[in-house]
């Protein structure tokens, strides 16, 4: 089982306490280690990079897969069992 590295977990938290996007749910997104923003649900993973990652509030992660750098990536994979399954519940992923 893969898991996000804490740093990148550590920055989430300290890029939504900055900008006071603390409790507004949603995921960050970061891309080569640097925080690229901030979205209200995970979806469209062709408008980021294959590698961008996505951390939600509680530590649920997602890796943006496939693709390519210019047609932006295919699905956003669940790095860990927590996370798929929070994606199958919220009707992300097929059963």
């Amino acid at each position: 089982m893969n898991f996000v590295p804490l740093g990148l977990i550590r920055a989430a938290i300290a890029w939504r306490r900055e900008r006071g996007y603390s409790g507004r749910g949603g995921v960050v997104l970061i891309h080569n280690d640097i925080v690229a923003g901030w979205t209200s649900a995970l979806r469209t993973p062709e408008h980021w990079a294959p590698g961008t990652i996505a951390i939600d509030e509680i530590g649920h992660s997602w890796i943006a897969t496939g693709g390519d750098a210019s047609v932006g990536a295919t699905v956003w994979m669940p790095f860990d069992t927590r996370s798929w399954l929070r994606m199958r519940h919220a009707g992300l992923r097929g059963k």
